[in-house]
């Protein structure tokens, strides 16, 4: 019921602002002062992860251009410095990732 919830939600958006709406969820994972790390998982996992695997291509595209930078510096930061944040944006990258790969395929 959520992800046809989702997705009727974001067939009602442009490319841009459902680009907006994922990240807005991946904000709200990134901010490690201003929210719990109970409620930036909870985005990851109840919102931000089901918008990628809901969304267009073209949308998918447009999201993670706009973070490849960010997620690359955070993905190589020396072992020490690396959170409980870094891993949960590399399940996001190998979420997008394996939704390209089988868009490729189909």
């Amino acid at each position: 019921m959520v992800v046809l919830n989702i997705d009727c939600f974001l067939y009602s958006l442009s490319v841009s602002d459902a680009t907006g709406a994922v990240k807005l969820a991946y904000r709200v994972l990134l901010n490690e002062m201003g929210y719990p790390p109970e409620a930036r998982q909870g985005a990851c996992q109840r919102v931000c992860l089901p918008l990628l695997r809901a969304t267009g291509e073209e949308t998918l595209r447009e999201f993670y251009l706009s973070v490849v930078h960010e997620v690359m510096t955070i993905v190589e930061a020396p072992l020490s410095r690396v959170s409980l944040i870094a891993l949960y944006i590399h399940c996001i990258h190998a979420q997008l990732h394996q939704k390209c790969e089988e868009k490729k395929n189909f």
